[in-house]
């Protein structure tokens, strides 16, 4: 709208044009002023996107780094580089998430996703216990626990696969899947 468009423009001029002296860096040698401007301009709006992107995706009591705060409720703020990886895990766990639970409903294995989504995701998304087996194996019909915990662990199984897959698409070799999920182990257990 009109004027989030001049508070956009105006954070423009304050950032770029006047804060980081974009006119007094401009050289003919390297190219038309116009193409700088309208460069800088495209790069500044995709990173106001990309902050307001990680601020929804970012629950504001889930990110807090224990490391550095002295108070627990102290407000931290993420690195550049944690946001991103913040936000790009969130939108890799979402999309793995979907995938394995519209495979597990068209395979006819909606109970088993319910028994998983119960006793591990919904645990973990709330920072809660899980629920006893044997409570969440009355609310869907599973008579021995033995059984249940067979069901959580084939959705697992499907989940690590699925997230391979995916990891697959972002690395250029087999070998570095490892490295890959690795690093995404961290980036979990330190946020």
């Amino acid at each position: 709208d009109n004027e989030e468009a001049k508070d956009l423009t105006q954070g423009f001029f304050q950032e770029v044009v006047l804060g980081r002296k974009l006119i007094e860096r401009a050289d003919p040698a390297r190219g038309r002023f116009r193409t700088l401007v309208l460069t800088a301009l495209d790069r500044y709006l995709a990173n106001i996107h990309r902050t307001q992107t990680a601020q929804r995706r970012i629950p504001r009591d889930k990110l807090i780094p224990l490391d550095g705060c002295d108070v627990p409720d102290a407000p931290c703020s993420l690195t550049s580089e944690d946001s991103f990886n913040y936000a790009w895990v969130s939108e890799l766990l979402d999309r793995m998430l979907e995938e394995v639970q519209a495979e597990c409903r068209s395979r006819g294995l909606t109970t088993h996703w319910n028994l998983f989504h119960d006793r591990v995701l919904r645990p973990l998304v709330e920072d809660a216990e899980p629920p006893p087996l044997g409570e969440v194996c009355a609310r869907y019909g599973v008579e021995e626990a033995a059984k249940a915990s067979n069901m959580i662990f084939a959705v697992k199984k499907r989940f690590r696969a699925a997230l391979q897959r995916r990891v697959r698409q972002s690395v250029a070799s087999d070998a570095e899947i490892g490295v890959e999920l690795a690093e995404l182990a961290h980036f979990l257990t330190r946020h």
